[in-house]
This record gives C-alpha cells, structure tokens and sequence, in this order.
C-alpha cells in the first residue's frame, strides 16, 4: 500500500471529502485499491486509526494552537461537535476512518460510494462545503 497512514495536512474540517469507518485492515486496503482504480491520486486519499489517528483527529484542537482551540470550540456549538465525536469513537474502537477528497458533481464520485458501500463502510459521510451530508441510510 501507498498511502500511509495517520499522514497529510491537518485540516479543522474535511472540506470536499467522502468519508466511512472500515473495519480491519484487508478491506481499507481493498477500498483504497478500488479508489485509486478510479484515477483517485494517493494524495486525495487518508487514513486515520489508532492512537495516531485520534492525535490527528484533535478534539480539542490543543495540538493545532491558538486557531485551532478557536476552530474546535466555534464547532462544539454545531453539529460538527457531533460528526467528530462519532469518528474518534470510532477510532477508538480500532476502526480505520478512510477519507477520499473528491468534488460531489465529480464523475467517479457514485463509483467512490459504491466501493465504500461494498467494503461495509458504516458512518459514511460526504462533507461538501456548507453541509455534511449522511449516506448509510
């Protein structure tokens, strides 16, 4: 695998990405696999887990300064307090979080969901620009 783990510029929210847990590390490799099959470049995709993971996740922003502190508070008084608190449990629990930064109206965008959806992704969520929008109905 090419895409390395608990790596990448930490961003205070996941603007333009779809988003799922996996469990198990045969079946992230199998969805990064069917992403970059897509044309998807190594460095759109991530992968969070451990406690690595939940270091980058920073939920209070401690880790990211000033700013970030700011940026974590101003979004415990939405529901993006929420969305972070279900992905650091997630985590918690041994998970793999697997983000895929892609425009919504792309054209390999239903094929991105569909490979998430066939690795069994749970807490599938796109976070467009202005809204986070649930798919694991």
């Amino acid at each position: 695998m090419t895409v390395k783990f608990n790596r990448g510029q930490f961003r205070f929210y996941p603007s333009n990405r779809l988003v799922g847990m996996v469990d198990g590390a045969d079946t992230v490799q199998v969805l990064l696999d069917d992403l970059l099959a897509l044309k998807l470049q190594k460095s759109d995709l991530g992968v969070l887990c451990g406690d690595a993971g939940l270091r980058w996740l920073d939920d209070d922003g401690s880790r990211h300064g000033l700013l970030g502190r700011f940026v974590r508070w101003t979004q415990f008084l939405t529901d993006e307090r929420a969305e972070l608190r279900q992905y650091e449990d997630a985590v918690a629990s041994g998970l793999f979080l697997v983000a895929a930064q892609l425009p919504h109206q792309s054209a390999v965008y239903i094929n991105a969901l569909t490979a998430y959806q066939r690795a069994k992704a749970s807490l599938i969520r796109y976070f467009g620009p202005l809204v986070i929008e649930a798919l694991d109905y």
